[in-house]
Formats: C-alpha cells, structure tokens, sequence
C-alpha cells in the first residue's frame, strides 16, 4: 500500500461510552476505491503536534456495506492522539488517513454454515465486532 494519505471530513462523532468514541468517515465518491476495506483491517491517521508528525492505527469498526467508514478510539490517559480524538473533533473537521490496511480479516460466503468464535479483550475487540457484523449480515446460516 502506498504511503499516500487522504484528506477525509468527519460526518459524526459518537459517544459510545464516558471514554470512547467513533468517529465516522464521509466517503467522497474521488476516495471510493482506495477506501474500499475487510472487516478486521485498521486505518492509519497523521496528526501535526506542532512540527512533530505523530501517526496511530485504529481498527475500522464499520462494515463494507455501510455507507459511512468508522473507527471506535478509547482514550489513552496521557496519550498524545487518542484525547484530541476523543475531545475535540467534530462533523466537518478533516483528518488525513491512510487507505485501509492489515491481513487480520475472515473468508466470507453466503452459502457457509459454520460456527463462528471470536475472542478478544480491551481494544482487540474492535475488529472482531466488524468480522461478526459482517458474517451475521452476510452469511445467513452461521451462528
């Protein structure tokens, strides 16, 4: 993947806990094909602190067939990122993100009937949310 980021605007900040947001991505039509994504893959954000160039990875929480791209960010106490995240961003702000990334992703098929088991803890869940919404959507037969 290339070291390219894209300028992309916030559509919405939601509160999902006392320390945990998503964010939710606009998805420009010009930015359609380089943000298409795997549930279980994360994003890349850049953030200027001064003259000093900080990037972070955070799971992608939304599914493909939704028509927003989401993270879900816990705040980090003394983190240099995930407070501004969490605090101060609002709808029409712009982040600069690379396009999504990782191999942490399942096999999908609609005629599948299987079991599925995911395990995880703190912020390892957020990619397994993204897996399981996906298979219950799109796999008709797997528990």
């Amino acid at each position: 993947m290339s070291g390219d980021f894209i300028s992309i605007k916030i559509k919405e900040v939601r509160k999902e806990t006392e320390d945990a947001v998503s964010i939710l991505f606009e998805h420009p039509d010009e930015h359609k094909e380089k943000l298409q994504y795997k549930p279980g893959q994360y994003i890349t954000i850049k953030w200027m602190d001064g003259a000093k160039e900080l990037r972070r990875s955070y799971s992608i929480s939304s599914v493909p067939d939704d028509p927003y791209l989401a993270i879900t960010v816990k705040e980090v106490e003394g983190g240099k990122i995930s407070p501004l995240l969490c605090r101060q961003l609002k709808p029409g702000d712009s982040l600069e993100i690379m396009p999504p990334e990782g191999r942490f992703t399942a096999e999908f098929g609609q005629d599948l009937k299987r079991n599925i088991y995911l395990i995880g803890a703190g912020s390892g869940i957020t990619p397994l949310m993204s897996i399981a919404r996906f298979v219950l959507e799109k796999e008709p037969k797997a528990q």
